[in-house]
């Protein structure tokens, strides 16, 4: 990454723009949920392009993500961070600029279900290599037991069996590849 500006230039790709000349990097970038933010310093988001109220910088970046003309967030005084709705950038000594550069992609994998067994009255359909990304509850040494907690919890959408290798209850529709391993999934709930 690196953008070039010059005297009130404008790079395309990044949409920075300052009044003097000099190369512009990022001295690193955080993310925040879903959202890659580069962090610059040097550099300040004059007081025309910001919106809302300041704050301190995790909030700001939490709240840049749920605004839709939110293009960062900038320094203003004290330690705190305004959300700004361009990016037109000044000069300051002590300035820092967060600015979105990036999204994270999840990748959808499509799952077979192995084998189906009746348990307790129900329906419930083997997957071979994935576990629940968000197991809870007590840990079982077999199936079975997990399986009769799941039955009575209205929130559980199947049974894993953990890289701990043992049996907890899991919700969501969110899995997660690990080998050796596999999810019991309770037929008709969730979806």
């Amino acid at each position: 990454y690196h953008a070039e500006y010059g005297s009130s230039g404008i790079n395309a790709e990044y949409g920075l723009a300052i009044a003097e000349s000099k190369q512009l990097k990022p001295v690193g970038h955080r993310w925040v949920k879903d959202t890659r933010y580069s962090e610059f310093h040097g550099v300040v988001v004059p007081s025309h392009a910001r919106i809302r109220k300041p704050g301190p910088l995790p909030a700001k970046l939490a709240e840049c993500n749920k605004v839709k003309n939110c293009k960062g967030v900038t320094l203003v005084k004290n330690g705190k961070f305004r959300m700004v709705k361009a990016i037109a950038l000044a000069g300051s000594k002590t300035g820092k600029v967060f600015v979105k550069s990036g999204q994270r992609q999840h990748k959808q994998v499509q799952v077979r279900i192995d084998h189906v067994k009746e348990f307790h009255g129900q329906r419930w359909g083997n997957i071979k290599g994935f576990v629940f990304k968000g197991v809870y509850g007590p840990a079982h040494k077999d199936h079975d037991a997990a399986m009769k907690d799941c039955v009575k919890d209205k929130n559980c959408w199947g049974v894993s069996h953990t890289p701990k290798g043992h049996w907890q209850m899991g919700k969501g529709g969110q899995l997660q590849q690990v080998p050796n391993r596999h999810t019991w999934v309770f037929m008709g709930r969730g979806s």
